[in-house]
């Protein structure tokens, strides 16, 4: 048989697998963890790159440079998303609208409050309510600015609660 083959041409016997640890896990089994430790290894290195790149952008602005933030901001958010870090991706999210309220890039500035809202909502961060409130209050002066008042007040209240 082609074991018995294969066994001589090694110079092994088929018994040369009697000492080996038998844990009862497959080669599947071992690969899956491997591939979730790998898995886990991106996201941690993802949530880093976010939370770099949100500082970078957060250090921009306060120089008074906002193209140079939204451009960090852009990947900080990508970055954040692909590694499930939804704390990193609302603050990024509100601090990009707020960058945009300045600049009276209004429509820019509500979608931005609203994803930051989203965001926040869905997180379980420590800083998930101040970046709620953040967003709550930054969409309702963007909804003003744009003549959306029913949108404004809604917003305003939410912020109340």
């Amino acid at each position: 048989d082609s074991v018995s083959v294969l066994s001589a041409r090694s110079g092994a016997s088929r018994d040369t697998l009697e000492g080996l640890d038998d844990s009862g896990r497959s080669h599947d089994d071992e690969v899956r963890g491997v591939d979730g430790a790998i898995s886990a290894l991106r996201k941690a290195a993802l949530r880093a790159e976010a939370q770099r790149a949100y500082s970078l952008a957060c250090e921009l602005h306060r120089q008074g440079k906002a193209a140079d933030a939204v451009r960090k901001l852009m990947p900080a958010v990508d970055a954040a998303r692909q590694s499930g870090d939804l704390g990193t991706e609302g603050q990024a999210l509100a601090r990009m609208g707020l960058i945009y309220a300045r600049g009276n890039r209004h429509q820019k500035a509500a979608s931005c409050f609203r994803s930051a809202l989203k965001a926040a909502k869905a997180s379980n961060d420590a800083t998930e309510k101040s970046t709620a409130l953040l967003a709550l209050q930054g969409l309702a002066r963007a909804q003003r600015a744009l003549d959306n008042g029913d949108l404004a007040e809604a917003a305003d209240r939410e912020a109340a609660d």
